[in-house]
């Protein structure tokens, strides 16, 4: 076996030189490098790390040739730039880039001058850190932010009174901190890739799916763009809230590709004896990477206009849609009824749980069920797990079956359809449609129509009943007790008293007894409206504590007849 034998120089640089390198693009990032990952506290994390003077690891470069291969700039949102004179940056990025970003006032951490530590707060001895940007906000390029002064700058006069030789000291992180680093000379863009890997193990792990897209960039380049442009519109377009991670995506385009399940086929080792590892070629990866994004646009519009479903927040497994954009991958004539047919297909799927138990290897049951050659009767019979919706909705859609459903339940999905389907709102501020984005960002909650709160009483009760069993030696009755106990909070989360509701309206209605705050919403004409939107059962009656299993028993059964009316009524 022969072994590349790499050229590496060692270097000590001051953190200074390394961040001026970023700012003024002498650096940038291979194909291979992931997006920036890292939350506030790394980031604070890395700065604290730096006043204190402890280590922080080295930076491994590297100097190719010839950059004949796509290069990113830093940051956040990572633009596409040219030159031959440019440095890549094969191991970290996350430091440098949090570096660059406080610098630059895109993360907004300053520090505390009188405690000498690191925040996010505003007060008089919190001294700002981004020199890169005037008192405006607008950019300043590094030679004017440089020197021995670096901080001083942003401090007002009587944080520099007061903190001057604390500042000094701050100014130390930049011009006095070593950040040694590596730099490999030359070198196949192969052999560097390897040593990427390697060094990927000992660091924050990427995922498979983003070691995959690695390899895939040694044989066609341009594929880290690519990705992430497909995951901007997935966001953009569904509520996709997996943005940063391509795991989705390659799923689908795993199983377009290899026409099976497992994403490490998708770029086999060059030395492997893998069978696809004739099919990674860069002719391939264009074909297969076209039908992938054709069959993903699609699931984005059955997703949209079928099934109203873009917020992610409520979907409780991605492989049916994985399986469903394979399908309108691999069979590009699907007709109406047949589109229908997949469309029943996926609701089954989605509002079963089939992926619950052994779900590698019935996902990958499926993906074969769904190759080019295979029609919807091999996917709609799975051994023992029927799904054809001509007969499956009946059991699935059962309200026995639905009263079992808890918050975490995939039912949770096919509600949130329903609402979704019904225009449903939320009760008090019903100018937002449930799913639809909050103001500030908010997200939608779970809210307990008979509030947890109101059923304190009941479980003091079955508590001190058990402790009297206990008492009495009577562990048989304690036991009986406790699982009461236990499937009573079961039934307070279940699905039967669930409802999507604003963070405000979830608030303002607290634990207070549906039967004052429901009476409330429903005495209006739009209050009445967004109640039944969301199937709440209309009698009054129901309403009352000592009625709430009936309520639910009732709303199950709405939840049921609404489901079949709406997705598997004849066409």
């Amino acid at each position: 076996m022969e072994y590349t034998v790499l050229n590496v120089e060692s270097h000590t640089l001051k953190v200074e030189q390394h961040v001026r390198n970023v700012a003024e693009g002498r650096y940038g990032l291979p194909e291979f490098q992931r997006t920036f990952v890292w939350n506030d506290e790394r980031v604070r994390g890395l700065w604290d790390s730096l006043y204190r003077g402890f280590p922080v690891g080295q930076i491994m470069l590297w100097a190719p040739d010839q950059v004949d291969f796509p290069m990113r700039s830093f940051g956040r949102e990572q633009k596409e730039v040219t030159g031959s004179n440019r440095v890549a940056v094969i191991d970290g990025q996350q430091r440098l880039t949090a570096l660059h970003l406080v610098l630059s006032g895109n993360i907004p951490l300053r520090f505390n001058l009188e405690r000498q530590e690191f925040t996010f707060s505003t007060g008089p001895n919190d001294l700002r850190l981004d020199i890169l940007r005037d008192a405006t906000g607008a950019p300043v390029e590094y030679t004017r932010a440089a020197g021995r002064q670096h901080f001083f700058q942003h401090a007002t006069p009587a944080q520099k009174d007061a903190f001057g030789e604390r500042i000094n000291w701050l100014n130390n992180i930049l011009t006095q901190r070593d950040m040694p680093s590596q730099k490999i000379v030359g070198s196949e863009y192969s052999d560097v890739l390897d040593v990427f890997k390697r060094l990927n193990r000992q660091g924050e792990p990427l995922n498979e799916a983003q070691l995959t897209m690695a390899g895939i960039s040694l044989r066609w380049p341009g594929v880290f763009r690519k990705t992430y442009d497909v995951l901007r519109q997935l966001n953009t377009e569904m509520g996709f809230d997996q943005a940063e991670d391509p795991t989705f995506v390659f799923l689908v385009w795993t199983a377009v590709h290899t026409t099976q399940h497992l994403v490490k086929h998708l770029a086999p080792e060059r030395d492997s004896r893998s069978r696809y590892l004739q099919r990674a070629t860069a002719a391939n990866y264009e074909t297969s990477w076209q039908r992938t994004v054709g069959g993903l646009k699609q699931l984005i519009e059955i997703m949209r206009v079928d099934l109203d479903l873009t917020n992610f927040k409520f979907v409780k497994a991605y492989y049916p849609l994985a399986v469903t954009a394979n399908y309108l991958a691999t069979h590009p004539m699907v007709g109406d009824s047949e589109r229908t047919a997949l469309v029943r297909w996926l609701i089954l799927a989605l509002v079963s749980g089939r992926y619950a138990v052994r779900g590698q290897s019935k996902y990958g049951a499926d993906i074969k069920n769904t190759t080019e050659q295979a029609t919807l009767r091999h996917l709609f019979h799975h051994a023992r797990e029927p799904l054809d919706p001509e007969h499956a909705s009946s059991n699935l859609l059962d309200p026995e079956a639905l009263m079992e459903g808890s918050f975490r339940s995939p039912y949770v999905t096919l509600l949130y359809m329903i609402a979704r389907k019904l225009g449903a709102t939320d009760w008090f501020d019903q100018i937002h449609k449930v799913g639809a984005p909050l103001p500030g960002g908010a997200s939608w909650q779970f809210h307990h129509i008979f509030p947890d709160e109101t059923f304190d009483a009941d479980r003091g009760k079955l508590r001190d009943a058990c402790e009297e069993a206990k008492i009495d030696g009577d562990e048989e009755e304690a036991e009986r007790l406790r699982l009461e106990l236990a499937d009573l909070d079961a039934r307070v989360s279940s699905l039967g008293n669930l409802a999507f509701l604003s963070p405000a309206t979830n608030q303002s209605i607290s634990n207070r007894q549906p039967f004052d705050y429901l009476k409330e919403i429903a005495s209006t004409p739009e209050g009445r409206a967004a109640l039944e939107a969301q199937l709440i059962p209309m009698n009054p009656k129901l309403w009352r504590h000592s009625a709430f299993e009936e309520f639910r028993r009732e709303r199950c059964k709405l939840i049921a007849m609404k489901a079949r009316e709406l997705f598997f009524s004849p066409t």
